[in-house]
Order: structure tokens, then C-alpha cells, then sequence
């Protein structure tokens, strides 16, 4: 005849445990197999005891009955939900079940890392899986569930996360973490604050601006510069990046290379990183006009066909005008080609002397009037005007009606004015 024995526990519980808790003693394979008893705890106790089972193998386990919830749900997670027991010929006691917290549902469109955080300043590191899962949290109570270091964008910096809702939390994917670098080449002396970078859409709609921060200001292996910027964008946007340098201290700007990269966000998870731009000096021409003169014309034009600036041999690249000294500057230009340099003012003559540098000359007139000596009141008929000057200079012309003429533009010297009337 077989010994009976008592197999006692207790339940520790976050919370009051009460009767909605209960141990189920199951007894493992044998002829006797399958054979169950379930206690409940009360109000009053957390500890349970089974009378009279005889030796064997058995599993123990802890559950709550939904039917006895408010909630209607079991969210309870346990540090062990089932122990297993060698039952002999004495007692068997302290059993334990011990409630780690409580069961949260996620269900996300992505794989994102996550710190939960209590209100008591407790914190809790998460590797979140796509799909649905369940995460076990140690304290009651609302927490804050924060992204780290994401890529993705969930509609908000953290959700909050609430132990007694049984709504599952859902995290659903908007936009996607896009970044790229500018590499500024050593030769810049003075680094800007930060660089602007334009964003426009497919239809060449301005959509949004980014400051492009440093990221790295150089080391002794490199002293070339890094800025970083980013942009959230929605899948299937088609994004060009113009970084442009708005610094306006009278420093000599940066130009970039190439002008814009173009990205496509086509895929709904982590982006690629920009193609890296290098920025470096612009090219600046420094010219003069002698003698000094203000408001002569300044037209640089492109010698050649530009791979980054909207430039093609014979274009307009940048215009400006002389100062009081007769100096000018204009820039910044790309470096990718080589550049012509015109100037004029009208009323001169303005030779280039060197690759920015011009002479120039104040050209003359000669003013003609022609009347009739019998009868000045009496308007004379139209003349022809025949100018010669020096190294061969002529110019055949017709006066008004009136017989007045203006010769302009002329070099100092000496000239010869025949009139013939008609």
C-alpha cells in the first residue's frame, strides 16, 4: 500500500492574488495519467496544498481565470508558469510560482529597438520583432516605450504603454530615416556653422530645408570635414538634394560636387545613405579696369560645358559691374571649367590686356547740325554725312530732316566730314 502525501506552495503575486488564481496539479504518464486537481487560492491566502497524492511524477501549474477577471484576460506572465515534481513518500513543500509582470501585446510593421521606461525611472531594454509578440513588463502602471536609434518613424518619438489595457499596442511604420554626408575639402579655411540642403519632390516643388550639422572636423589622419543631415520621408518619394552654403559674412562661399543627388525611398525599411557630396572653394574672379572706372559691364561666360552647373559652352555664368577703383569680383564658380571675361560700358573702349585685366578708353562725338544760309527758319532736307578719320576710318550716314547727326563712339584723333546734299 502507497504512502499519501500533502504537495504544498504559495503564489507571490505583484498584486493581491485572491481567486482568480489557480495551481493545477497534473499527474505525468502512467497508468494513472492524466489525472488533475486544481486549486484555487482566496482573499485570504496565497498559498495552495493538494491532500492525499500518491508517489509519481507530476507538473504543477499556475494560471488566472479569465471568467474571474475584470478584464477578461489572462496578461499575468510568471518567472515559471509549470514546475515539474518527483512526488515521494513525504511531503512535498515549498513550492513556489512567482509573478514576473504583466503581458503586453505588440504588434509591429518593423524590427525596432526600444527602452521601456517607468514612471518610477525604471527602464527596461527591447528588441522588437515584426510581427506580433508578447513582452512581459515588471511593473504595473503606464510606461513610455522609446525608439532607439530608429530608422523608422512610428508617428510619434515613444508610445505609451498601459499594463492594464488588454488592446494590443500596435507600432505601424510612416516614414523613413534618409541621410547623407558633405565631405568639405581641407582647403576651406573657415568652416560654416552648418550647410543648408534644399529638398525638392519629383515635380520641382520646394518640399522642405535641412541644416546639414558637423559632424567630424577632421583628425591627423584626414582634415577634411563631415557634415551629416536627414530627412523623414514617405515610401515611394522621390527626393533631389541641393546643399547650398548661406553664409552671407563676406567669406568666400562653398560650392558642391555634384550640384544634387536624386533618391528613390522604395523599399519600407532602413535607406541607403545619400551619395556623399565634397564641397570646396568657390572659384572667384578678381579683375580690374584701368584707368579706374565704375559701372563697366562685367559678363563671365563658360568656356566649356559644365558637368555640374546648368552650364554649356557660351552661357552666361555670372555678371556684375566695376567699383570706384575699377576692380571687380564674381563668383563663386564651379571649377569644372574654364571661363571668358567681357566687359563694356557704352561711351568706351575697353581692350583685354590680361586673362581678367582691361584698358580703357573714353570715346568721343561729334555733334553736326546743318542749316540753310539763305533762310535759317527753313527746314533743310535730309544730308548725307560722310566721316573719315584715321587708319581708315568712315562712316556714310543720313541726317534728319532737320540736318542734325550724332557721329558717337569715336577714338581721339583727326577727322575729315564732307555733307552732300541729296
Amino acid at each position: 500500500m502507497k504512502a499519501l502525501v500533502n504537495v504544498l506552495g504559495h503564489v507571490e503575486c505583484k498584486e493581491k492574488c485572491g481567486p482568480s488564481v489557480s495551481v493545477t496539479l497534473t499527474r505525468l504518464a502512467n497508468k494513472h495519467g492524466g489525472e488533475r486537481k486544481t486549486v484555487e487560492l482566496s482573499n485570504d491566502s496565497s498559498e495552495f496544498i493538494f491532500s492525499d497524492v500518491l508517489p509519481g511524477k507530476y507538473r504543477l501549474e499556475v494560471r488566472r481565470n479569465p471568467e474571474k477577471m475584470n478584464s477578461g484576460q489572462d496578461n499575468w506572465c510568471w518567472q515559471q508558469s509549470s514546475i515539474d515534481v518527483d512526488v515521494g513518500a513525504k511531503d512535498l513543500e515549498g513550492l513556489v510560482f512567482v509573478q514576473k509582470g504583466y503581458w503586453v501585446n505588440v504588434i509591429s510593421t518593423h524590427d525596432v529597438d526600444a527602452t521601456l521606461t517607468h514612471s518610477d525611472g525604471s527602464s527596461l531594454n527591447l528588441k522588437i520583432k515584426k510581427g506580433p509578440q508578447r513582452i512581459c513588463i515588471e511593473s504595473p502602471g503606464i510606461h513610455e516605450l522609446q525608439f532607439v536609434d530608429s530608422c523608422i518613424f512610428f508617428g510619434s518619438s515613444s508610445v505609451k504603454v498601459d499594463t492594464s489595457s488588454p488592446s494590443p499596442v500596435y507600432l505601424r511604420g510612416e516614414k523613413y530615416l534618409v541621410k547623407g554626408q558633405i565631405i568639405i575639402d581641407s582647403s576651406v579655411a573657415q568652416l560654416p556653422k552648418d550647410i543648408v540642403v534644399d529638398m525638392v519632390n519629383s515635380d520641382g516643388n520646394a518640399i522642405d530645408t535641412a541644416a546639414a550639422g558637423l559632424l567630424s572636423a577632421g583628425d591627423e589622419d584626414t582634415s577634411a570635414a563631415t557634415f551629416e543631415y536627414s530627412i523623414w520621408a514617405n515610401l515611394g518619394d522621390k527626393i533631389t538634394f541641393i546643399p547650398r552654403d548661406s553664409r552671407d559674412d563676406g567669406e568666400k562661399k562653398i560650392l558642391f560636387y555634384p550640384r544634387q543627388q536624386q533618391v528613390l525611398v522604395k523599399h519600407g525599411g532602413c535607406q541607403s545613405s545619400v551619395a556623399p557630396f565634397t564641397g570646396r572653394p568657390g572659384l572667384y574672379i578678381e579683375g580690374s579696369v584701368s584707368p579706374p572706372i565704375s559701372g563697366v559691364d562685367i559678363k563671365v561666360i563658360a568656356a566649356g560645358d559644365s558637368e555640374n552647373a546648368p552650364l554649356r559652352k557660351g552661357d552666361l555664368a555670372l555678371d556684375t559691374t566695376t567699383r570706384e577703383d575699377g576692380s571687380f569680383v564674381v563668383g563663386p564658380l564651379y571649377d569644372d571649367i574654364t571661363y571668358k571675361v567681357k566687359a563694356s560700358k557704352s561711351g568706351y573702349h575697353l581692350k583685354q590686356v590680361g586673362p581678367y585685366s582691361f584698358s580703357c578708353q573714353k570715346l568721343g562725338q561729334i555733334s553736326v547740325h546743318v542749316h540753310s544760309k539763305d533762310d535759317a527758319s527753313e527746314p533743310i532736307p535730309s544730308v548725307l554725312l560722310s566721316l573719315s578719320g584715321d587708319d581708315g576710318y568712315r562712316n556714310n550716314s543720313v541726317s534728319s530732316a532737320g540736318g542734325t547727326f550724332l557721329f558717337d563712339n569715336l577714338f581721339p584723333g583727326s577727322f575729315y566730314l564732307r555733307p552732300l546734299l541729296k
